[in-house]
């Protein structure tokens, strides 16, 4: 699940990339809450929510052409451990118009990952990263014209350990370059939900 949220996330920021009425470029932050099926123990803690926020933005070197990077962390604490997790994603994605209003977009990324657990006094931690290749496909859909969107999407890496993900998001626009955007991503033990901010131009 840990890499398969990173893309989902990239996933749904790409889809701003995806129409010529839409804006290809953009920086953009949100915080949200990533919550497990079942709660995992680390050093006699169970966790099962975790406190997420991310930085992201993607540039449009062409008509058909995205690149962008992002960057996260999930984390929370206990009595007795810290644990965060930590990941970031380079992506290139190619938008297709299917109409003025609706489009397809295509992902390719690596994706990379660290857990790090630690001791309640932070001098002891553990940590392991890994890193694969991340793909997706998703769709964008002006609802009302330049004031209310909606993007949806699938996304998974070559982590034989990662689980798929669905993405589903909604974005308002209240003036030109400024959308409020809550996105919403489940794979079969977990999900993530978010709220951010993003300035195209």
């Amino acid at each position: 699940m840990k890499r398969t949220f990173v893309l989902a996330v990239a996933l749904l920021a790409s889809g701003s990339a995806a129409a010529s009425n839409f804006s290809y470029t953009y920086l953009e932050g949100s915080l949200g809450r990533m919550s497990l099926d079942e709660g995992q123990v680390f050093n006699g803690d169970v966790y099962d929510e975790f406190g997420y926020a991310s930085i992201g933005g993607a540039y449009q070197l062409a008509n058909d052409l995205v690149l962008g990077v992002q960057v996260e962390a999930a984390t929370n604490d206990g009595p007795n451990s810290e644990v965060t997790l930590s990941g970031s994603l380079l992506f290139a994605s190619v938008p297709m118009a299917l109409s003025d209003s609706t489009d397809l977009v295509l992902s390719l990324g690596l994706a990379s990952t660290e857990l790090e657990i630690c001791d309640a006094s932070g001098n002891a931690c553990n940590k392991g990263d890994d890193s694969s290749m991340a793909f997706g496909i998703g769709a964008r859909m002006w609802i009302s014209p330049d004031l209310l969107e909606i993007n949806f999407g699938w996304s998974d890496t070559t982590d034989s350990d990662s689980d798929s993900m669905i993405s589903l998001g909604a974005a308002w626009w209240p003036a030109a370059h400024h959308s409020i955007r809550l996105d919403a991503g489940f794979t079969d033990n977990a999900n993530l939900t978010t709220l951010g901010y993003r300035y195209s131009w």
